[in-house]
């Protein structure tokens, strides 16, 4: 940020002494809309010159400063640029983790599986972990999601068991205080070994990318990845909070498919698992019709018994009716 400022400063021509932010602040607040418009307009132009990705950046930090001391600026600074990330294939991806350190190898599976952002994983804390028979559920918090939207993340329990040892073993109270350290050292590592510029953020998208060819819902998906669920009418109202549901969604459809150097799933894979999932159905159905079949039998069975019996009483009542001497 600071560097930021300082390329900022240097081109509106203001010296970097004494509070050259405060001031800035101060005469913004104190001016006339005419001089305010002008400012705005000299920033705007600063946010739109080469390299662009720099100033953009740079007047994005402006912009929040004079938000954080209650001056919002009028002003649109478009700072987010798309780009492809090119995909690593499984079989190098596997290799390159197996060769880091423990907590490197260790933060990138932790990512891997956990799909949400580096930041909101690695600092949720320990004690916002909830565990179950065969995975943890990691409650992310709204202020600590990137997009304000509190939700789950699901770890399977021997990876979530490792990394929980790792962070009480160094006295974390969250798994990877220390990820951008971390981070960095992955990016030198691969890059000098491999020629491979490999960041945390390669994990978010490759679940990503994983989770949109498998059979799990994209609402399911999307929210533990910390998105808004927006498929069908409504999605965030009207579907049903059930962490049961989604915890074994995860395990059956997509878990699988996230360690490194498993298949990718497939239309013939997902074929052969919806086959799969409907003899699987037709087989439940066949046995309950069969349970069913059973049941309705064995009930005939005793209504017959039970109109025979009263026909016995029947014919002994009769009886004793027309021939009262006997009786």
């Amino acid at each position: 940020m600071l560097q930021y400022l300082r390329r900022y400063f240097r081109e509106i021509n203001i010296p970097l002494t004494g509070e050259p932010m405060k001031q800035l602040i101060d005469k913004y607040a104190n001016s006339t809309q005419e001089e305010k418009n002008k400012f705005l307009d000299s920033l705007q132009d600063f946010s739109n010159a080469p390299p662009l990705t720099v100033h953009r950046q740079a007047a994005t930090y402006i912009k929040g400063i004079f938000r954080a001391n209650r001056n919002r600026l009028e002003l649109y600074v478009d700072s987010h640029f798309a780009h492809k990330t090119t995909r690593i294939s499984e079989g190098i991806l596997a290799k390159l983790v197996s060769e880091l350190e423990e907590q490197q190898s260790l933060l990138c599976e932790f990512l891997a599986y956990g799909a949400e952002r580096v930041a909101a994983l690695s600092l949720t804390p320990l004690s916002l972990w909830t565990p179950t028979e065969h995975h943890w559920i990691i409650n992310i918090q709204a202020k600590t999601a990137k997009t304000k939207i509190e939700h789950p993340c699901i770890l399977p329990k021997a990876l979530g068991d490792r990394v929980r040892k790792n962070a009480i073993q160094h006295g974390y109270t969250c798994p990877f205080p220390n990820y951008k350290t971390i981070g960095h050292e992955i990016t030198l590592i691969t890059k000098q070994r491999y020629q491979i510029r490999l960041t945390l953020h390669y994990f978010r998208k490759r679940f990503a990318t994983i989770a949109d060819k498998t059979l799990m819902s994209p609402n399911d998906w999307d929210f533990l990845m910390g998105s808004k669920q927006d498929t069908g009418h409504e999605a965030s109202i009207y579907q049903l909070d059930d962490i049961t549901a989604l915890e074994t969604a995860y395990s059956k459809y997509l878990e699988p498919f996230l360690a490194f150097g498993a298949n990718t799933p497939t239309k013939e894979t997902l074929q052969s698992e919806h086959t799969k999932e409907l003899e699987h159905h037709l087989q439940t159905m066949s046995a309950e019709n069969t349970f069913l079949k059973q049941q309705i039998a064995q009930k005939d069975a005793i209504i017959q018994s039970l109109l025979t019996q009263l026909q016995s009483q029947h014919i002994a009542q009769t009886k004793q009716t027309r021939d009262p001497i006997t009786s």
